[in-house]
Order: structure tokens, then sequence, then C-alpha cells
């Protein structure tokens, strides 16, 4: 596996990873109303190539496979943070936020955090990620458990 800068031809995988992801990972923490809420459809490649270039976005890779993503704004916030559906618990996110928080101590930021989903943060928790505060979505939606 490897961590390097978004390029341009990731778009496409990004945004089909993460419907995926969220169709199938999420479920076990959102009814299935939430997550076509959520992701209705596969997003425009296009415009969220604006978005990942916007940001510090780094991919994971594994033979020339994105196998997952997170960014890391300027104030230090991840806002987005995927693992392919098929690459959870293989240590992807667990790389993934090493590189992110390498990123942001080069930044000069002396903090980070995010505003989460369950499932990410229960993920977080177990790799002794300090999570801030689930996302305002996640606290205003039913727990599906």
């Amino acid at each position: 596996m490897r961590i390097r800068d978004y390029q341009r031809g990731d778009a496409e995988a990004i945004v089909q990873l993460f419907y995926e992801t969220i169709h199938t990972v999420n479920l076990g923490d959102y009814f299935p109303a939430q997550v076509d809420a959520w992701a209705p459809a596969v997003p425009d490649a296009d415009a969220w190539h604006q978005r990942m270039i916007s940001r510090r976005t780094l991919v994971a890779e594994r033979h020339g496979e994105v196998i997952g993503f997170a960014d890391l704004e300027d104030d230090g916030h991840i806002d987005m943070f995927f693992c392919r559906h098929d690459m959870v618990r293989q240590g992807v996110g667990s790389r993934l936020y090493q590189a992110i928080e390498e990123a942001a101590r080069g930044l000069g930021l002396g903090r980070h955090g995010c505003s989460t989903r369950r499932s990410l943060a229960r993920e977080l928790r177990r790799a002794c990620v300090c999570v801030r505060r689930p996302s305002a979505a996640a606290r205003a939606s039913p727990r599906r458990h």
C-alpha cells in the first residue's frame, strides 16, 4: 500500500469509492433512508476534483487502485476519510491517518480533528485517535443499533 497526494486521474475512483462505502460500510450505523439521503448517486467527478484540489487530499492505493482517501483543510479539519468497503480493517485507515497527521505537522497545524460519522469515529477510537465530536448529522439522527 502506498499513500500519496491526490491526482486528477483519481476523481472517478474516489467518487465511486465514496458512494459504495456509504452504501455498504455505513449501513451498519445508519438507516437505508439516511444513507440514500447522504449519497443518493455517485457524485460528479469533475466537481469533486475541484473540491479535492482545494485542500490537501491524500490517496491510499494498492496495485494501482484507489483503496482509500482523506483530506485535510487549511484549518486542520479532516472533512473526508473513506476506505473502500473491501479494505476496511486492513490498516488502510491507520496509514491514511498517520499521513494526515504528518501533513498537518508539515503545515504547522498544532491541532487537527474531524466531525465524524459513527463508523469512522469507532474506527478512529480503535486506532487510538482522538475524535472531537460526531458530525451534526450523526448527532441528530437516531442510532441504528
